[in-house]
């Protein structure tokens, strides 16, 4: 039996809660049934198609984990499917200090973009470079 399309974007969407830094399950598979995770060269490695090619260009480091970000793309059905997840702090680490005053670091670096407010942080890196990035790394998907 197949699914129906909406049905497995929506399991998809909800996959990147399993994949990259702090995932909630650790699945050792390259994909959620006929869905495959996309693949890129990184550094001469093949690396999932994921917010690590998110890089800051002087340093080398990841731009995604400070702020709570993670993508990623899925083939499925000949479509690129991104899923993508905000913040999500364990409470010993869940607050950032801004001009003298603690704030939620989830409300400071995502929880505007739920609003639709694309400035917010999240809502750049994935706006300004992970979509940039996918295009670059892998314009056959587009």
């Amino acid at each position: 039996m197949s699914l129906k399309p909406e049905l497995m974007h929506a399991i998809l969407s909800m996959d990147a809660y399993n994949r990259g830094y702090d995932a909630s399950i650790e699945l050792s598979n390259g994909g959620v049934g006929d869905a495959e995770i996309a693949k890129t060269t990184l550094d001469g490695i093949t690396v999932n198609l994921d917010s690590i090619i998110i890089r800051d260009p002087v340093t080398g480091e990841r731009l995604d984990d400070d702020i709570g970000f993670y993508a990623l793309a899925y083939d499925y059905n000949g479509e690129t499917i991104i899923s993508y997840r905000g913040t999500d702090y364990p409470e010993e680490d869940g607050k950032v200090t801004v001009a003298g005053q603690e704030i939620y670091k989830d409300i400071y670096h995502g929880w505007s973009l739920g609003d639709g407010n694309l400035m917010s942080e999240q809502g750049q890196i994935f706006t300004n470079k992970f979509s940039k990035s996918l295009i670059a790394e892998a314009p056959s998907l587009f």
